[in-house]
């Protein structure tokens, strides 16, 4: 939503993920992002020590070009 980019609301959650995370002991914590996401989210989390593993390219088509017609 447009109106709240900016105003810094996305830092709590992926900082209270970690919080819960970490208290139960987790060894790895996994973040999936892609394309759609706001171009800043991938440096957000790697300001919480998320580190990009395994960047990959995933089309997924289109399920309105198959579909069948009403």
């Amino acid at each position: 939503m447009p109106e709240f980019i900016g105003k810094g609301l996305g830092a709590d959650l992926p900082g209270s993920a970690i919080a819960i995370a970490g208290s139960h002991e987790r060894k790895r914590l996994w973040v999936h992002t892609n394309t759609l996401d706001h171009p800043s989210v991938l440096p957000l989390y790697q300001r919480f020590g998320f580190v990009p593993h395994k960047p990959e390219d995933l089309v997924i088509p289109d399920p309105r070009v198959n579909a069948l017609s009403p």
